[in-house]
């Protein structure tokens, strides 16, 4: 359905990826893609994103991705990836593979090809016009290190999909399982 293409603001950068270039962050910047229909989803609709990242930060909490209007348990946002002291962490200094499946059934997150956590019944939050921004979600704790290969879809990828994407690795993904609504190139 096309690429939607950002702008790289504050310490956000580019570094050597898993798979060719990744965005770099240091804490402080993030990657800026203008809301657009392709990139929102309605409450009760299915989706995905999948990315890779490395973090080399070892603070609490972080946001790799989001399309939310600020911060807070009150704040409109409609998805998004993020980590706090609630769920198992993840290693420094490695790359991971994250999924984010939303599907009828519930919403699942994926590290490395394998149900990291799951949330039945839990759904997407309410479709806004703010931007995507990738390292970080709304003005949510940013992520430090580096994040390849984001690519969104418009369904919920099986849990075998997740498995040989994630197995696919730095040969990076050529052939799609299906064309994504978006990829964004780095």
């Amino acid at each position: 359905m096309g690429a939607n293409h950002g702008v790289l603001l504050g310490g956000a950068g580019y570094a050597p990826g898993l798979v060719g270039e990744a965005f770099s962050f240091d804490g402080s910047g993030r990657v800026e893609i203008p809301h657009s229909p392709s990139l929102s989803f309605t409450v009760g609709s299915s989706m995905t994103v999948e990315l890779w990242a490395y973090r080399t930060a070892s603070y609490l909490p972080y946001h790799i991705i989001g399309k939310r209007d600020g911060c807070g348990p009150w704040v409109e946002w409609n998805y998004m990836i993020g980590i706090d002291a609630s769920v198992p962490e993840t290693p420094l200094n490695t790359w991971i593979h994250w999924a984010l499946v939303v599907a009828e059934s519930g919403t699942y997150v994926y590290t490395n090809g394998a149900l990291y956590f799951s949330a039945p019944g839990a759904t997407l939050g309410p479709e806004n016009t703010v931007p995507l921004t990738i390292g970080t979600a709304g003005i949510c704790a940013p992520f430090t290190g580096l994040i390849d290969e984001v690519a969104i879809y418009n369904r919920a990828l099986s849990s075998n999909e997740i498995a040989a994407i994630h197995a696919a690795g730095s040969v990076g993904v050529c052939k799609r399982l299906q064309p994504p609504v978006s990829i964004l190139v780095n």
